[in-house]
């Protein structure tokens, strides 16, 4: 697959795919939703992918995915 904005590799049963825009912060524009639609249905029809891991690169995606746990664990205990 040919995509401007992910990085999709495949360990076993297990894609990952990283959303490559560490300049923009990974936000989501039009073409970046049209790979991610589209690496998402290459995975869900290969039999041999059992689990999608989806990332964002640079340390900024990682500082967003903790923000989000710490906010749904205030209002949502379960949520961690």
């Amino acid at each position: 697959m040919d995509s401007q904005n992910l990085l999709v590799s495949q360990s076993e049963s297990v894609a990952t795919i990283t959303i490559n825009r560490p300049q923009a912060r990974n936000a989501l524009d039009s073409l970046t939703i049209a790979e991610l639609r589209q690496a998402f249905s290459s995975c869900a029809s290969d039999a041999s992918v059992r689990v999608v891991l989806m990332r964002g690169a640079g340390a900024v995606a990682q500082k967003r995915i903790a923000s989000r746990r710490s906010f749904a664990e205030r209002f949502d205990p379960s949520a961690s």
